[in-house]
């Protein structure tokens, strides 16, 4: 059973400084907030990846290259 509102349907993320314009106070806790910066795109900065790629086990699946958001 699918419980979102038809009106929600093509709602789609527009990013948390439109979330300012109307909600200032909460937008400047969150911002001071770790919550903030629980997911971040590496694109967008690549300082925000703290792991030692080159220290990967032999049989990872996986490399830096593939990697697009950090979490935590």
């Amino acid at each position: 059973m699918n419980l979102q509102p038809p009106s929600q349907k093509e709602a789609h993320f527009v990013g948390s400084s439109q979330c300012n314009q109307c909600h200032k106070e909460e937008h400047k806790h969150w911002t001071n907030s770790l919550h903030s910066k629980m997911i971040q795109d590496i694109s967008k900065n690549p300082d925000v990846v703290i792991a030692d790629f080159t220290k990967l086990p032999k049989d990872a699946d996986f490399t830096l290259a593939q990697a697009v958001y950090t979490i935590g």
